[in-house]
């Protein structure tokens, strides 16, 4: 990296390397899109030993430097009552997060902030206006409030109740501090900015690489039909028993021959969805690897009854050429102009019929969309610009104070 780049100090709650999961997955798609770009500096809280080392020998030779910290667990649930913060966020150790993005800061002054993740908007106390992104992903508030309304249970109920009212506290005490709140869709804006109206919201979708052309079967080569969600999400779980329940009563053979992949172990699924077998789907808690997986299907089921922010399953998906189904709310933030790129129901009913009349469909020409579509607007190119666009809008960064926080001019 040239040392005249600017540089981008991004804080994270998870390492962004693989494994990814919803969180993580997000600030690795940005750091690698805005790698060449700008002199970035990771700060974050592996795990343990390993973890640190996984995420060093991942971006060593990428040219981002990497920055370990370490959790405050003393006394971490006499903080999170006192202050009606999160775990994640109580745990983090601010002050020696503020002390590295000074130390950053004062080496190349041409540095931004990119605080990924709800659980790092505290950091705003020291660092906010110019120069700063908190990237909140979802409304975490109103995730949490969607999955509360499909709990299963009481104590869940009153855990995810727990988990909405923290969120909402951090949302109504940083969110308006940072020069830019960036969420991954328009509804996640609009959320956003009614529970903070003085939040400046940027949306920017979700994205990733290409899918490698080379290991895609063709369609007519393909054979796997994969139903796709962890079943420890109350919103997917309770998509899924819909599906199951309208298949046993209309169509014992709809879901023959597909494949469940649901995270949790099979034992647990087996109480929780008891009709796998006499519906003849085959379960997997999970597999080595996905894109392999993704490029043999054909069909791809994601059963989500609500929640918020984009689909990564979708969208990988889509860019792997399978033929999509699900309801609106998988495909939030995914418009397909024209012709059909994906198969979006407006009712469970309807939704068992069309996977039930695979044959029926033209996966192939929808698979094909599918693909232009991720290439047009989710790939890495297109993440990139749209994040170089923010970014050249919020100037520089600058230590807090009480008269140059409102300074800088906001477009």
């Amino acid at each position: 990296m040239n040392q005249a780049s600017p540089r981008l100090i991004v804080t994270c709650d998870e390492p962004p390397c693989p494994p990814f999961n919803g969180n993580n997955r997000k600030s690795f798609e940005v750091i690698e899109a805005l790698r060449g770009d700008f002199d970035i500096h990771v700060l974050t809280y592996p795990v343990d030993d390993s973890d640190w080392k996984k995420l060093q020998e991942h971006w060593r030779s990428r040219g981002v430097t990497c920055h370990r910290l370490y959790r405050r667990m003393a006394k971490r649930y006499q903080r999170l009552l006192t202050s009606g913060l999160s775990l994640p966020t109580v745990t983090r150790d601010f002050s020696s997060e503020a002390r590295l993005v000074k130390l950053l800061h004062q080496e190349v002054p041409k540095s931004q902030l990119l605080i990924d993740f709800i659980s790092g908007a505290p950091l705003l106390r020291e660092f906010n206006g110019c120069g700063t992104v908190l990237s909140g992903h979802d409304c975490m508030s109103y995730l949490f409030e969607q999955e509360g309304r499909f709990a299963s249970c009481l104590r869940d109920k009153l855990y995810l109740r727990l988990r909405r009212r923290f969120a909402l506290n951090a949302e109504k005490r940083f969110a308006h501090l940072s020069a830019r709140t960036h969420v991954v869709s328009s509804q996640d804006a609009a959320e956003l900015r009614r529970i903070n109206p003085r939040a400046r919201t940027t949306v920017i979708p979700i994205g990733g690489d290409e899918a490698d052309t080379a290991s895609l079967r063709p369609m007519n080569q393909r054979h796997l039909r994969i139903i796709w969600g962890s079943l420890g999400s109350g919103l997917i779980l309770s998509g899924l028993r819909r599906i199951f329940n309208i298949a046993q009563r209309e169509d014992t053979t709809a879901l023959q021959g597909w494949t469940l992949i649901g995270r949790v172990p099979e034992a647990e699924t087996r109480t929780l969805l008891p009709e796998l077998d006499s519906l003849g789907v085959t379960y997997l808690a999970q597999v080595d690897d996905i894109d392999m997986l993704l490029s043999d299907t054909i069909a791809l089921l994601l059963p989500d009854i609500g929640g918020t922010g984009q689909k990564n399953r979708a969208l990988d998906g889509l860019r792997h050429g399978c033929c999509v189904f699900g309801m609106a709310e998988v495909f939030r933030g995914i418009e397909s102009p024209g012709s059909r790129a994906f198969v979006s129901c407006n009712d469970y009913e309807t939704l068992v019929r069309s996977v039930s009349n695979i044959d029926q469909w033209p996966c192939e020409d929808i698979g094909k969309r599918a693909m232009q579509l991720f290439v047009s607007n989710f790939s890495r190119p297109v993440l990139a610009a749209q994040w170089r666009a923010l970014l050249s809008s919020i100037g520089w960064l600058e230590p807090t104070n009480p008269t140059s926080s409102h300074l800088c001019a906001f477009h």
